[in-house]
């Protein structure tokens, strides 16, 4: 069977050239990727906790050409960049509002069996113009995210792109505008003519989006 060149990078800081069967190893990672421990088992030097750190593939027939395994101490944190997968079907697009996503993948900082396979990440209760930080991901037990800055991961966004802020901020100086030359006992009738009109109207006054 065909073989792969490949390099083990030790925990040690060592680099073994070794081999892999094609077949098998597609298997493998097709199952595993690139967040979970496999045992790489050396001739002559015994079995390894490793995980699939790189891979090089041929641009045109994607067949695998080379591979990089990390040797991992199982008491260790290591850093891992793992992929982001929401679910559900965020509230506000419901009414108009446009769903962004910024972020496909996340870097977790956890011992190497703890390190989940993928995040997942409802939105079905975002509003229009909420959005979900890195700082907001809830993680397993023994599981941190790894960055220095907050950064969003995904936005519901108003009609247009344009942030809530400045929608509700135009909305206010018009009904500050409208109401300048109302007498005592005059009434302003404000009418929201859809649903997205409806949210911001809400916002503004206050009222929970309940009274939609």
């Amino acid at each position: 069977e065909e073989l792969i060149p490949g390099v083990f990078y030790t925990a040690k800081g060592e680099n073994l050239p070794v081999q892999l069967a094609v077949r098998s190893f597609a298997k493998l990672f097709s199952q595993v990727g690139r967040t979970t421990v496999v045992n790489l088992e050396i001739e002559g030097d015994g079995t390894h906790p490793v995980l699939i750190w790189a891979t090089q593939r041929d641009p045109i027939t994607s067949r695998f050409t080379h591979i990089d395994f990390y040797g991992v101490d199982l008491d260790k944190p290591v850093k891992i960049t793992v992929p982001v997968e929401f679910t559900g079907v965020a509230r506000g697009t419901k009414v108009g509002g446009k769903l962004e996503t910024y972020r496909e993948q996340i870097q977790l900082m956890a011992k190497p069996l703890d390190m989940p396979a993928k995040v997942t990440i409802d939105i079905s209760g975002m509003d229009v113009g909420t959005t979900i930080q890195i700082a907001d991901v809830k993680l397993p037990e023994g599981v941190k995210a790894a960055y220095d800055n907050n950064y969003a991961i995904v936005s519901v966004l108003m009609p247009g792109g344009e942030s809530l802020r400045l929608v509700l901020d135009r909305a206010w100086r018009g009904l500050v505008n409208a109401s300048e030359g109302l007498g005592e006992g005059d009434t302003l009738l404000v009418v929201a003519h859809d649903a997205v009109n409806r949210v911001i109207l809400c916002k503004v006054l206050g009222l929970p989006l309940s009274k939609l």
